[in-house]
């Protein structure tokens, strides 16, 4: 469950998605120069995936939503630059 006020509709999108039983939203953006990690999930569980990365100095971590056998998802990691590489975590719900 996603709470939006009214005035986060001026600065904030979000997408919608799944079915009734596997409801999913997740923020997205018009940031041309951010990179976007895809997760599709084609394994036989349920998969979810996190990225971290460093933002000036601090460490932030951004997840996909659990997703169902053929599902996708996309992550965006805002272009910054780090020494610290990219850090990412897949789980299989169900193994």
């Amino acid at each position: 469950e996603e709470t939006v006020t009214l005035n986060a509709f001026d600065t904030t999108c979000y997408k919608v998605w799944g079915s009734i039983f596997s409801k999913k939203i997740s923020p997205c953006s018009a940031n041309t120069s951010a990179r976007k990690i895809k997760l599709k999930n084609n394994g036989a569980y349920q998969a979810k995936m996190w990225v971290t990365y460093d933002d000036n100095g601090t460490s932030k971590t951004v997840s996909s939503n659990p997703l169902e056998v053929l599902e996708s998802d996309t992550v965006e990691v805002p272009n910054t630059s780090s020494n610290n590489p990219i850090k990412i975590k897949f789980l299989a719900y169900g193994k």
